[in-house]
């Protein structure tokens, strides 16, 4: 299995306004990533707004990323579904296609028990064999997989041996990387404790605002993580900090990083409904922190 290390863009789903999915803007988007010297993309995620697409959406936008990506950067699919059937659907199709590997959730609205979960993640981890990123996010999924647990399901499955922790307990990244088995790897998922994560040992960023600035968040991670120049990774984190702080406070990401990449002559594009754009209030703060990152 590959190595997944790095800084990862979760991609937007670029929409058009007849609301239709913009297959060239994904390509596009790609392209640039790939030119951005990113480590990987992730398609189908939250921020690609996955549970407002259609299955066959889901497959072609995974898809028109790989045929952008494949040998250039890695692509890691979102698969997360509510049902164990659905989401092994999706990972044997992102399998199928090479993706690198796969994030999932636990089930988001059933409320699962402990074993639930960990039943979850076995059946996914027996029907591929490619990795799996266990995306722990009570925020989104409404359950926050405890240590033990989380410790228990990289114990049992092999193929899953990453995690990206978007707790926002810096701690949790602390105690995983000290007391889960030799093979845990931890993605930091929580956008304003990407440089305390780096110093901890976390072995990569799946970040938001790597859309938005993919230089500058390479630059960070290679900064700490591959030079150890904590110096020179604090200045560069200062500069990326208040757009970290905003997407991840602002209470509508999608929202932020699809007018930031508008705005910045990327294509960001429509938002599918229930999702409204930002007031113009949002967008003026918005603004001054891109004006500050010298994109406008």
């Amino acid at each position: 299995m590959k190595e997944l290390r790095g800084v990862y863009a979760v991609t937007i789903t670029p929409f058009t306004r007849d609301n239709k999915v913009d297959y060239e803007g994904v390509e596009s988007n790609v392209n640039w990533y790939v030119e951005s010297d990113v480590h990987g993309v992730i398609p189908c995620g939250s921020t690609g707004e996955y549970v407002s697409l259609s299955d066959e959406e889901r497959f072609k936008v995974a898809e028109m990323t790989m045929k952008r990506a494949k040998g250039k950067i890695s692509v890691i699919v979102g698969v997360t579904a509510e049902t164990a059937d659905k989401t092994i659907e999706f990972a044997q199709h992102a399998e199928k296609i090479g993706a690198d590997g796969v994030m999932v959730l636990p089930p988001y609205y059933c409320n699962p028990t402990p074993l639930e979960v960990h039943t979850h993640f076995k059946r996914i981890g027996e029907a591929i064999n490619i990795p799996i990123i266990l995306y722990n996010n009570p925020w989104t999924s409404g359950i926050d997989i405890c240590l033990k647990d989380l410790i228990k399901i990289l114990e049992d499955v092999p193929n899953v041996k990453y995690v990206k922790e978007s707790s926002g307990q810096i701690q949790r990244t602390r105690d995983l990387l000290m007391q889960g088995p030799n093979k845990t790897k931890v993605f930091c998922g929580w956008e304003d404790l990407a440089f305390e994560a780096f110093v901890l040992g976390a072995t990569g960023w799946i970040s938001p605002a790597a859309d938005i600035v993919p230089k500058i968040a390479v630059a960070l991670f290679n900064a700490v993580v591959d030079e150890k120049d904590f110096k020179r990774g604090r200045e560069i984190y200062n500069k990326i900090l208040p757009l970290c702080q905003y997407l991840e406070d602002c209470g509508k990401l999608v929202q932020a990083v699809k007018w930031s990449l508008d705005k910045i002559g990327k294509v960001g594009g429509c938002l599918r409904s229930p999702r409204l754009p930002l007031t113009s209030e949002e967008e003026k703060k918005l603004e001054v922190i891109l004006k500050s990152l010298e994109l406008l």
